[in-house]
């Protein structure tokens, strides 16, 4: 008779396992593939492990899936002799044990010993007994690993058994180094804009120090209606800058007075801004329009 108790823990076994025995199995093989396997590495398999038999990683009383064919079974192996073993449902699974193995097998294809508990305590040459617990499933492929050797366990096994967690480490503490660049980035842009805003005041203030307003062109030898055709006249100093409101009559003439002397003019068009760019300070600057003439008096 099948003992119902047996089979509901080993169901209830599987279903715990579900989540965590992919990252059980996969992570020592991707680990093992970085790390040589030599005296100093604690992960190394058991040094009496099979040739070709597939390398778990678990403490002792935790669980693990194993698979097993009803034609080749499955041999479970560990570092220490085997004391005893509790097959959860005999009546549907042959096992058997010797030395440090256990054998295990369904005896029929029977739904009803697809899965099955298996317990197993070692006595380890140190002293005392450890406990493992398995949940064996039955798989109709004759060529699945038949083979599994337990590896003792050590704090990087650990690691290795619950890869996920592993992962989600390095994932939490890379968005943490991500974020933490972000804000240093966020910083040193706002230090550079700051930067440049004042670089820009320092320029505009000196550029304001440095700019002479007192310029007149409303005086003598200017028609009423024509000063309206210049709009600003300042220099920096170096140069002076006249902006013409219009280009309706080409390009001016221009000419000036200096010292009461008369000179013609070298000048610069800026057609973004509509400033004309003298090179020189003039006492007097003359400027044709078409038939328009304004006069500009650099005053003081």
């Amino acid at each position: 008779m099948i003992n119902r108790n047996s089979t509901i823990f080993a169901i209830a076994a599987l279903a715990e396992l579900t989540l965590v025995a992919p990252a059980a199995q996969a992570a020592p093989q991707k680990l093992r593939q970085q790390a040589p396997v030599t005296d100093a590495n604690p992960t190394r398999p058991a040094a009496n492990s099979l040739p070709g038999c597939r390398v778990v990683y678990m403490p002792p009383g935790s669980r693990e899936i194993v698979e097993a064919n009803i034609n080749t079974g499955t041999r479970i192996q560990f570092s220490a002799k085997v004391k005893t073993y509790t097959d959860a449902t005999p009546a549907l699974w042959d096992s058997s044990s010797a030395d440090d193995s256990v054998w295990i097998r369904p005896r029929t294809t029977d739904p009803q010993a697809n899965v099955v508990g298996l317990s197993v305590v070692t006595a380890p040459a140190t002293g005392g007994t450890l406990k493992y617990d398995f949940v064996v499933m039955m798989t109709p492929d004759p060529t699945a690993p038949n083979c599994v050797t337990v590896q003792d366990f050590t704090p990087s096994a650990i690691i290795q058994k619950d890869q996920k967690t592993v992962q989600a480490a390095q994932l939490a503490a890379l968005s943490g180094e991500l974020a933490q660049t972000r804000q240093q980035y966020d910083q040193d842009i706002q230090r550079m804009r700051r930067q440049v805003e004042q670089q820009a005041i320092d320029k505009i203030k000196t550029f304001e120090s440095s700019i002479y307003t007192r310029y007149d062109w409303n005086g003598e030898g200017t028609n009423a209606d024509d000063k309206n055709l210049i709009s600003a006249v300042y220099d920096d100093g170096q140069n002076t800058f006249v902006r013409i409101t219009t280009t309706a009559f080409g390009m001016p003439s221009l000419s000036g007075a200096l010292d009461d002397k008369d000179l013609s003019l070298q000048s610069e068009y800026d057609d973004l801004t509509g400033v004309y760019k003298i090179m020189g300070l003039l006492d007097q600057i003359r400027v044709r329009l078409g038939n328009h003439v304004i006069i500009i008096k650099r005053l003081g």
